[in-house]
């Protein structure tokens, strides 16, 4: 809604942070990039997640797999 680019430097902090958040979960494993990125698919597709549509969920799917592309 504000015209941010998931490719941009804030979505990218915002993706590395959340990377960062799920290693942690995770026992310190940080994801593959297919892990990383089939969790922001998951966010879009599973309803239980309460993104759903309009509420930015493809944005971070979008933010996270421009991010594994290129870190993970």
């Amino acid at each position: 809604e504000d015209g941010e680019d998931p490719d941009g430097q804030r979505a990218q902090d915002l993706a590395d942070r959340l990377c960062a958040w799920v290693a942690t979960g995770w026992g310190g494993k940080v994801p593959s990039r297919e892990a990383f990125a089939g969790l922001g698919q998951l966010y879009v597709d599973d309803p239980r997640y309460g993104m759903g549509e309009g509420a930015g969920a493809e944005f971070v799917r979008d933010a996270m797999a421009r991010y594994a592309e290129r870190n993970l």
